[in-house]
């Protein structure tokens, strides 16, 4: 009858309705809540897990290895949760479940705990050997806290820019995810209109450009005012050097190039050539460079060149 054909009608469109969200992606603000749900149980059971060890072992020995019952209690919870590819609570409060991004089956046992390494572990290990391997670095003893500071930074801005691509594109919300390519499926049908989080990705991406850009100024300015700091400085032993010298008519310690007083350091350091003759390092260096296949000396014309000239440091003649 009629009513019969309408009512398999209506059937098979609800069918085909429920198949076209059934299998669909979560969108970002499904992931942000479930991941925001584990992470107040993961804390919840740390809470608990250092209750029990101060009573058992005491206030100190839970404040030294704070961070080693951090991670045993997320692992925990974790086997507990997410063991033989179950949902966490975080995913089974917002009916999500992990899959493999290209094949689109549910996530193996393998690749979570994979994930669960590169989510935890990785970031404990670098926290503990950052230091160590600095400290064995010769060039580094000298200044180990501010090189740890700038790595750190740089993971903190790179991380960032992970979450800005997170909220552009609604997939990946931690590198893990990304390492491991799982991504979330909404098992239930989406809710009302969802918000975009595209906005405040760019707005992040935006804040890392202009912090960019003031830190290559400032690079720039702490490398010119160096250089005028030293250019200063050459100055001032020129001028010093000028002053201890012999001020008459006689060109006694002068440079043949310039006619100026050699010095003892800077750009007017006393520099000798092969054939003995007495030069400026900024003048007959300048000399080299511009004939750097046939330099004479200005006085001999003999052959010279930058590998053959030497610095004369705490030069006291003439």
């Amino acid at each position: 009858s009629f009513c019969t054909l309408l009512s398999l009608r209506v059937s098979n469109n609800k069918m085909n309705a429920r198949k076209s969200w059934m299998f669909q992606l979560a969108p970002a603000p499904y992931i942000v809540r479930a991941a925001e749900k584990d992470e107040y149980y993961k804390k919840h059971v740390a809470e608990q897990l250092e209750e029990i060890c101060t009573r058992l072992l005491g206030t100190r020995w839970v404040n030294r290895f704070e961070q080693e019952l951090r991670l045993t209690a997320y692992c925990g919870y974790y086997i507990l949760t997410a063991q033989g590819g179950r949902q966490t609570f975080g995913e089974e409060y917002c009916d999500l479940m992990q899959i493999h991004s290209t094949q689109f089956l549910p996530q193996s046992g393998v690749l979570r705990v994979v994930q669960v390494i590169l989510h935890l572990f990785v970031p404990y290990l670098f926290e503990k050997w950052l230091p160590r391997t600095l400290t064995r670095i010769q060039n580094f003893q000298r200044n180990i806290h501010a090189t740890q500071l700038a790595i750190k930074s740089v993971i903190r801005e790179l991380l960032r820019f992970h979450l800005a691509l997170f909220f552009i594109f609604g997939a990946y919300y931690h590198l893990s995810y990304r390492l491991t390519s799982s991504r979330m499926l909404l098992m239930n049908r989406p809710q009302g209109q969802l918000m975009s989080y595209w906005w405040m990705g760019m707005t992040i991406i935006a804040q890392q450009i202009v912090e960019l850009v003031k830190l290559l100024r400032s690079h720039r300015a702490d490398k010119i005012k160096e250089a005028i700091e030293e250019e200063e400085e050459e100055e001032e032993a020129d001028e010093a050097d000028s002053e201890d010298g012999d001020a008459g008519t006689s060109s006694a310690g002068r440079c043949s190039l310039c006619l100026c007083i050699r010095g003892k350091s800077g750009s007017r350091i006393t520099t000798a050539t092969l054939c003995g003759h007495l030069f400026c390092w900024k003048c007959v260096t300048g000399l080299c460079k511009a004939n750097p296949h046939n330099a004479l000396c200005p006085l001999c014309r003999e052959r010279i060149s930058l590998q053959q000239l030497s610095p004369v440091y705490r030069y006291k003649g003439h």
